[in-house]
């Protein structure tokens, strides 16, 4: 390993996946599509696919890349809402994803929220339950570590 991949796993503390921007936003997109299959409900769902941004370690943005996927269900009563956020609980940790919290936010609706992290995909998870609204939903946050993009690729002009 080079000096230039020492560093960067000194300051990340892992070592990135080497994965393509498209390769990845795919990934994603199936991480959340298993989420929403473990919620086990019917509900509507935001449309937004996953999207990449600058890893902060790679300002100049050669290799390193993030993914994020926000998305949501909505358009169903808080009861069945409240199924979802009980079949995450116990699916989750089936699904090799680590829930490292579960309570209400720091904020002042106090709204539900789990936050997960799987080490072995280096995702981490944040979903909170807006039940207080006139139009309760559940969002759902699903972020990458860093990535590096294989040898010879670039992540420019994927952003």
């Amino acid at each position: 390993m080079g000096a230039e991949n020492r560093s960067e796993k000194q300051e990340l503390d892992y070592e990135p996946h080497v994965i393509s921007v498209q390769d990845a936003r795919s990934q994603a997109e199936n991480i959340s599509s298993r989420i929403l299959d473990m919620m086990r409900i019917e509900a509507r769902v935001t449309e937004p696919g996953p999207g990449d941004s600058i890893c902060s370690v790679d300002p100049n943005k050669e290799r390193m890349y993030i993914v994020r996927h926000p998305w949501a269900v909505y358009d169903v009563p808080n009861s069945t809402l409240e199924a979802a956020m009980e079949n995450l609980r116990s699916g989750l940790p089936e699904d090799g994803w680590s829930i490292v919290k579960d309570g209400r936010a720091n904020s002042e609706d106090r709204q539900p929220v789990i936050h997960a992290e799987n080490d072995e995909l280096q995702y981490t998870l944040m979903i909170s339950w807006a039940q207080d609204r006139g139009k309760p939903q559940i969002s759902v946050t699903l972020a990458s570590a860093c990535i590096k993009t294989p040898e010879g690729e670039s992540s420019q002009g994927e952003f």
